[in-house]
């Protein structure tokens, strides 16, 4: 997905965080703690579920979660998968 003028590609970003240091802690909640490693795992196996994106113009995809750790995985999902 190309990203306009020279904004980061968010989802490129924390994959290469995640590489780097896959046991540090990015994201907590009163429920469930997880490291990068650990938010890529599930991001990855999230954006498998998505129905592939088509075409130029992606249809975007609508999260309906409780506010969670899990939640911005998410939202992880839905960058590595190329959906808005």
């Amino acid at each position: 997905m190309a990203m306009p003028g020279n904004a980061p590609d968010l989802g490129l970003e924390l994959q290469r965080i995640a590489r780097i240091h896959p046991d540090r802690l990015a994201l907590s909640d009163p429920q469930r703690e997880l490291t990068y490693g650990q938010m890529l795992t599930e991001a990855r196996g999230l954006a498998a579920s998505l129905p592939p994106a088509r075409g130029e113009d992606p249809q975007p995809v609508a999260l309906i979660m409780p506010q969670s750790a899990r939640t911005i995985a998410g939202l992880l999902a839905c960058l590595l998968a190329g959906r808005p």
